[in-house]
């Protein structure tokens, strides 16, 4: 399974930025392909059973979207991106959540580590549609799996 970049001051923040877009491109297809993280053959399965395949056609549908955003983060200014704290300590801060939260999930795939990775994501993918207007369709997509998860959290 992929992973996530790390923070480098020395690299421009929209390359790290575009590694990060990859990065969650690659974690949700390759869970959605099998609806089981990347621990090994006996990781759980992830999904509440009755959702998982419209959940999973829905991202194969709508993920290419990814790339219109990756674009559009190539076209930020600095200014849009310390702005939106998509530089310095701040982008630091937000790859190194969800870095730890990745290799969580690496090491143990629950379902309640998936739901931390995808919140972490969150954060970072919020800051992204803010600074570029555009990826508001990920963000729904990624809306609907964290939503699919089957982590038994929720009391009726």
């Amino acid at each position: 399974m992929s992973s996530f970049p790390e923070f480098s001051p020395d690299v421009d923040p929209r390359e790290i930025l575009i590694k990060f877009l990859d990065g969650l491109y690659d974690v949700l297809s390759e869970t959605l392909e099998t609806g089981r993280g990347p621990s090994g053959p006996d990781a759980p399965f992830l999904f509440i059973d009755s959702l998982f395949q419209d959940v999973r056609d829905a991202w194969f549908e709508g993920r290419e979207e990814v790339f219109r955003l990756s674009g559009a983060v190539g076209e930020l200014s600095s200014d849009k991106l310390a702005e939106h704290q998509l530089a310095g300590s701040a982008l630091k801060a937000k790859i190194n959540t969800v870095l730890h939260w990745y290799s969580q999930f690496v090491q143990n795939s629950a379902p309640g580590i998936f739901r931390r990775l995808l919140k972490s994501i969150n954060t970072l993918l919020n800051s992204l549609i803010e600074a570029t207007g555009v990826g508001g369709v990920i963000h729904e997509l990624k809306g609907t799996v964290e939503d699919s998860i089957d982590d038994f959290s929720i009391v009726e």
